[in-house]
């Protein structure tokens, strides 16, 4: 049997370790980013870049590559960085986009700063949040309306 030549790393500054400080998570993650990916044919799959980063100064989080990271992310991300993104949602107008278009941007801003609409009651906040965000015109349609949405989706 022929063994394949092992692959070299190539040999640049690796990234700093992660020492758990939140304001340090985004850059250690892309340091990692960067290095795994000049080197990647050693690290070509994704228990070898979970393995990695891990190596560098985190716990476990997630089994694959993407769990892993939105993990990593959540676990570190800066608490003033939810507010300011219910900041943006506050700030959020329809003006010119289309519907689809201005759904698409409340339902990320809404992800972004980790609210649910598994309850009633969430429901009920978020429709009246979007309703603040919508045209007066369409706000007009929806009060009118026979069926009032119950749930963000409707």
């Amino acid at each position: 049997m022929i063994d394949a030549p092992k692959t070299r790393e190539l040999s640049l500054s690796k990234p700093t370790p992660f020492n758990g400080e939140q304001f340090k998570s985004e850059k250690f993650l892309q340091e990692c980013i960067l290095y795994m990916g000049i080197n990647k044919d050693t690290y070509d799959t994704e228990p070898k870049r979970i393995a990695f980063i891990r190596k560098k100064g985190t716990r476990s989080f997630g089994n694959n590559n993407l769990e892993f990271i939105n993990e990593f992310q959540k676990a570190f991300k800066p608490e003033e960085e939810d507010i300011n993104t219910l900041d943006k949602l506050k700030m959020l107008q329809q003006k010119n986009l289309t519907a689809e278009q201005l759904i698409t941007k409340f339902k990320l801003l809404v992800g972004e700063a980790g609210m649910s609409n598994d309850s009633d009651t969430a429901n009920k906040l978020l429709i009246e949040m979007f309703k603040t965000v919508l045209n007066p015109a369409l706000v007009q349609k929806i009060i009118m309306s026979k069926k009032k949405p119950t749930k963000i989706e409707e």
